[in-house]
């Protein structure tokens, strides 16, 4: 649920614009502005040709090594992680840390903003323990060079509160946003108030930028608050932080019920329903997937990567609730999708081949259906190891694999996911004993190693994964 802090960057952008001649800078922003706009509306080709542009113009005027490339590089990772374009993806982002420690200095603030930026990436990828090491980084280097202003904290914050709910420390990311929410409702306004040269109190009106900025930052806070409790169990209050949600970013927020932030926040509410068993026909209207869906495509693309989340958990209840009628036309929608916006490497094909998967298991389909997974696994160069689609895969092989009572398989499974946890959220973090507990369970039920088991509900259960659940 990343909102890219593209403000920052593009204050970085003008500053240094600003010893250029005026023409030559216009021509910059313009292409970068256009390319945000792309990528904002669901157009990723189009994201892609503009940022391609502004590199030719950077290139053409500074040369292969300055302050704005390690930029294209993070865009460009964001606009091929929007497209499912995974080779290639963490290499490019630390291509752009290294040009940018290169060119703007380790202990600089330009340095700590693309750091920041990248983090950001990295938690829409899914990987949290990269993204948290790059905000501890960055966050030492501000505060050790007196470089850490309120606005910065703040950002930094909002963006490590995300990362601890990816983790699981649903405490610590509620404490960090209760200390911040107020500070960005505040902001949240079109006109604000200082104090002049001559010390007299003075009101300006913001430009339509960063009002808008603003705005989405306090409906991020919302959001992420409202989602931390969803994660935690605490239904009671993640239903009623949702509707909160729901009803400031209607009243507020241009676009209102066409916005990113309402479809999100509408996506997340409804997976709290669905979670817990609420049956599709008692679902309310508003947070129906297929309605956030038309909503979101009402002023985005088709292609908007949050419409695929939309289309895949609609498609996955209608097969649930066995609508197969509805489950062809929308998949038909969904496929076209899928073909008119996306390259055959795109992960959204590996989607596309899984999407089914679940129900074959659910009706004990399972023929041939392990091998199959796994020649998948094998044969993609698409899918990351260390993702979460490869942990959702496995974690799909574990089921099958007990359906099947093959439980050497199954064991060995529920280790790989492990294995992958381990890397993306980190050996200290909740998510990841969780799935050391997970398979304590499978020790428990199907193995006779009971000592094991013991172990790990002590040292994963006790110690880390019920501290942070209700």
């Amino acid at each position: 649920m990343i909102i890219s802090k593209i403000a920052f960057l593009i204050v970085l952008s003008l500053s240094f614009f600003c010893s250029t001649s005026f023409a030559p800078a216009q021509k910059l922003q313009k292409a970068l502005t256009k390319a945000d706009d792309a990528y904002k509306y669901g157009d990723y080709k189009k994201a892609k040709k503009n940022l391609g542009k502004f590199k030719k113009k950077v290139v053409q005027k500074f040369g292969h090594q300055n302050k704005y490339l390690p930029l294209y590089f993070i865009w460009e990772a964001k606009y091929n992680l929007a497209s499912g374009i995974m080779v290639g993806f963490e290499e490019g982002l630390q291509r752009a840390l290294t040009m940018s420690e290169e060119v703007n200095g380790k202990s600089t603030l330009d340095h700590a903003l693309n750091q920041l930026d990248v983090a950001e990436v990295f938690v829409q990828y899914g990987n949290f323990k990269s993204a948290k090491d790059l905000v501890v980084e960055l966050r030492e280097t501000l505060e050790s060079s007196n470089q850490l202003s309120d606005d910065i904290k703040a950002e930094i914050d909002l963006t490590l509160s995300e990362i601890l709910i990816g983790q699981g420390f649903y405490g610590e990311a509620l404490a960090y946003i209760d200390q911040h929410i107020d500070y960005f409702s505040g902001r949240a306004v079109t006109r604000e108030s200082y104090v002049d040269e001559s010390g007299k109190l003075k009101s300006r009106r913001l430009d339509k930028a960063e009002v808008a900025k603003r705005l989405e930052d306090y409906a991020q806070i919302l959001i992420l608050k409202a989602n931390a409790f969803r994660k935690r169990g605490s239904y009671r209050p993640a239903d009623s932080a949702f509707l909160y949600a729901s009803n400031w970013i209607r009243k507020n927020l241009p676009g209102k019920e066409d916005s990113y932030q309402f479809a999100l926040n509408q996506y997340l509410h409804a997976n709290l329903l669905v979670e817990n068993g609420i049956d599709i026909a008692r679902i309310p209207r508003a947070l129906r997937y297929e309605k956030t869906l038309n909503g979101l495509k009402k002023d985005h693309n088709e292609g908007h990567y949050l419409a695929f989340d939309l289309y895949e958990s609609q498609l996955k209840l209608f097969l649930r609730s066995g609508s197969r009628g509805k489950y062809k036309g929308l998949r038909s929608e969904y496929e076209r999708a899928i073909k008119s916006n996306f390259p055959k490497t795109s992960l959204h094909y590996i989607n596309l081949e899984t999407l089914e998967f679940d129900d074959k298991l659910s009706k004990e389909k399972t023929t041939n259906l392990e091998n199959k997974v796994n020649r998948l696994l094998a044969s993609t160069g698409a899918l990351p190891k260390n993702h979460r689609k490869t942990i959702e895969l496995n974690q799909f092989l574990f089921e099958v694999a007990l359906t099947d009572r093959n439980y050497t398989n199954a064991q060995n499974y529920l280790k790989e996911i492990n294995t992958i946890k381990k890397e993306i959220y980190g050996e200290e973090s909740p998510e990841y004993h969780m799935g050391r507990v997970l398979l304590a369970n499978f020790y428990l039920d199907h193995t006779n190693k009971i000592s094991e088991a013991e172990e790990i509900f002590q040292s994963s259960y006790r110690q880390v994964v019920e501290k942070e659940i209700d």
